[in-house]
């Protein structure tokens, strides 16, 4: 009896908000498109140069054309999120780069190369990097910060997943059965997840964001006092200095990152690392990065955006100075997890300023036009920097340039300050 009237006090447990499952489902998808990272299309470069003959330059070249082609679809991704949600678009996408990544196992020339880049680095740059984080930043304002660090660990994970994977494959096969075995992964792993969970808005399922309870009050305003927000739309956030400044931190944060990412493990075997060690090396910065995530999207709720966009990229500049004095295996591990820790900021800390200074309603738009600026930074450094080594021997002027750029971000990035929007607040 007494147990009975225990049970009938006890409060409901409250059930798991759906939001949660999003965020997994969106950090799932993250995982298997990660399969084209720039971090693990390194590991490939090599054999390619030693199968083809090619040269650095014209491999990475190909990688940074693959990625460009994303800019055609990048603000258009956006504006579908924005109406119709990210479910079909994000398994399509998938479903896409599976099939080009294990068609890459068939390469016989650039003429096939190409294409394929093409279509597999379009799906991450240009689709899941806009619609799974814009997805997750729809469910939650108050949380965003966790729930970005969470889709974003997804990425993490598969450089700490494949890239020594990868590298026994290519030893123990070669090079063909490594690229078709990441396609399947992404077949299964991105498609499957997409269709079964991922959803638009809270809103469309009768809830709200953070997983607040609906109230009389909630239902008038269509949120509670507690999330409202500003919202812009992607013409009036044109008009703002704080989204042009975003937009150039945009492509130096992918001129930065992928000057380092491509050509990362040729560096590390050019100073006597072997390439084994070269490819855990990956690993270890992966590493770096699931440790900084939290950090970083911390640092976000205690100081203002643009100081921690600032901070950023001056210790980026700080990334590149160290990678410079890189010359044996020990100091190599060091600067892989530092590497980690600092890089991995640059998603976070730019997600989360866009969300907070723009608000839900176009957030897609939004992420999708500073996304064209990125990609552009993308498809820069690569071959920046191994045109630099092609014509020098060394990688020694790529990397001071892009720190002193990364630097030189950082005095811009103390700049970006939230825009003043010209109507009252209005509800998410």
């Amino acid at each position: 009896m007494n147990m009975n009237k225990s049970d009938t006090t006890r409060p409901a447990k409250k059930p798991l908000f759906y939001g949660w499952i999003v965020v997994g489902a969106s950090s799932l998808v993250t995982l298997s498109a990660a399969t084209s990272a720039i971090s693990l299309l390194s590991i490939f470069v090599v054999p390619l140069a030693d199968e083809f003959g090619w040269s650095r330059s014209v491999i990475a070249g190909g990688i940074s054309g693959g990625t460009l082609v994303g800019i055609l679809g990048a603000v258009f991704v956006g504006r579908i999120v924005d109406k119709h949600g990210a479910r079909k678009l994000l398994a399509a996408g998938c479903f896409a780069q599976g099939i080009a990544t294990i068609g890459l196992a068939f390469t016989q020339g650039l003429w096939m190369l190409l294409p394929l880049l093409a279509i597999a680095r379009s799906n991450l740059v240009a689709v899941v990097s806009v619609a799974a984080p814009t997805t997750a930043s729809n469910w939650f304002i108050r949380k965003r910060s966790q729930a970005i660090a969470w889709v974003v660990m997804g990425d993490k994970m598969s450089l700490i997943i494949f890239p020594p994977l990868v590298q026994v494959i290519i030893s123990a096969t070669n090079w063909r059965v490594a690229w078709a075995s990441l396609g399947v992964f992404t077949l299964i792993f991105g498609v499957v997840p997409a269709l079964a969970f991922i959803r638009r808005r809270p809103e469309d399922m009768g809830l709200l964001p953070d997983g607040d309870e609906v109230t009389p009050s909630s239902e008038a305003s269509t949120a509670p006092e507690a999330v409202q927000e500003i919202q812009w739309t992607s013409k009036e956030a044109l008009h703002t200095p704080a989204l042009w400044m975003l937009v150039v931190l945009q492509f130096v944060r992918g001129a930065v990152g992928t000057s380092i990412a491509v050509h990362r493990v040729p560096y590390f075997t050019d100073q006597g690392i072997d390439a084994t060690i070269a490819a855990t090396l990956v690993t270890v910065f992966a590493i770096g990065m699931a440790v900084g995530t939290p950090l970083w999207t911390k640092l976000m709720d205690v100081v203002p955006s643009n100081v921690a966009l600032a901070f950023h990229f001056l210790a980026m500049g700080f990334v590149m100075a160290f990678l410079l004095s890189v010359s044996s295996p020990s100091v190599a591990y060091v600067y892989a997890f530092t590497e980690g820790v600092i890089a991995t900021g640059n998603n976070p800390v730019i997600l989360i300023t866009i969300a907070r200074y723009y608000g839900r309603s176009s957030l897609g738009t939004i992420r999708g036009m500073t996304q064209v600026a990125w990609i552009a930074g993308l498809g820069v450094g690569p071959p920046v920097a191994g045109l630099a080594y092609d014509l020098r021997g060394s990688y020694v002027i790529a990397f001071a340039f892009f720190g002193a750029l990364a630097v030189l971000a950082s005095l811009l990035a103390v700049r970006v300050r939230p825009p003043v929007h010209p109507e009252p607040v209005a509800s998410a």
